[in-house]
């Protein structure tokens, strides 16, 4: 014979269901490693979306001693050691190297989510495709017999 238990009403009230962001933020904080990353992460994109804005151009003297045009050509300060006006030295040029790290970083940044962007949306219309096109089995096979070559790329732009 099985035993129902039966719950009072007020029981059942007490009871709160989570959201599942609730629950993903609650396990992201126990991982010190992850909130580190993450925070180093948000450091760099901030720096490379917010600084480009405080560049000098045209010839301007430096910002706050640090932030050079990143085009600005200087022959007389050529493969010079880093110091505290260049804070990564410079190159062949005379060329600030942070600031042109910042610049290229602001290109690679753009490139990075681009990719991501149409990955994903190409790997829905396929996804999308297979289910309306075919029966389960058919959807495996065609997973399966995908090549490595065509998911690596949109794993390692994700972990980018």
């Amino acid at each position: 014979m099985a035993v129902v238990a039966e719950l009072a009403p007020e029981t059942l009230l007490s009871v709160k269901e989570e959201s599942w962001l609730a629950i993903v933020w609650r396990r992201l904080i126990k991982h010190k490693l992850a909130i580190t990353g993450m925070a180093i992460m948000g450091l760099m994109i901030a720096i490379v979306v917010v600084v480009p804005f405080f560049t000098p151009g045209d010839g301007k003297p430096p910002v706050a001693g640090f932030l050079h045009d990143p085009f600005a050509q200087n022959l007389a300060d050529r493969n010079a050691l880093p110091s505290f006006t260049h804070w990564m030295g410079t190159d062949d040029l005379g060329r600030d190297v942070l600031t042109r790290l910042i610049f290229a970083g602001r290109i690679s940044l753009f490139l990075a989510f681009t990719v991501v962007f149409f990955q994903e949306t190409f790997g829905a219309l396929v996804g999308a495709a297979s289910n309306s096109a075919s029966s389960r089995a058919r959807q495996s096979d065609f997973i399966l017999s995908t090549s490595p070559a065509v998911t690596t790329p949109s794993a390692i732009s994700f972990l980018l």
